[in-house]
């Protein structure tokens, strides 16, 4: 599993999907049913219009973002922020 770079999705514990074709450089999406963790991984310097891209590719995928109250961004190590997502419900 990679993250900081492309989409990572994985099926039966293995990583599946090109780490480029369908994110930017700078903003990841991962995407891991078996673990129910879904998360967007934005590095530092990233664009706005970057985000936008794979916050819509999320959204696409039936994920939203969680709300401030429910868990907070992280900030890792590395100084790459963390958004947590959890999949859409309509009601």
């Amino acid at each position: 599993m990679t993250h900081g770079r492309g989409v990572v999705f994985e099926v039966e514990g293995k990583s599946v999907g090109s780490a480029e074709r369908d994110c930017t450089p700078s903003v990841a999406l991962h995407v891991d049913h078996e673990s129910f963790d879904f998360h967007i991984t934005a590095g530092p310097g990233y664009r706005a219009n970057e985000m936008r891209r794979v916050l819509a590719l999320a959204r696409s995928q039936g994920l939203t973002l969680l709300d401030e109250d429910e868990r907070d961004p992280e900030l890792l190590e590395d100084g790459s922020v963390r958004l947590h997502l959890m999949p859409a419900v309509k009601i």
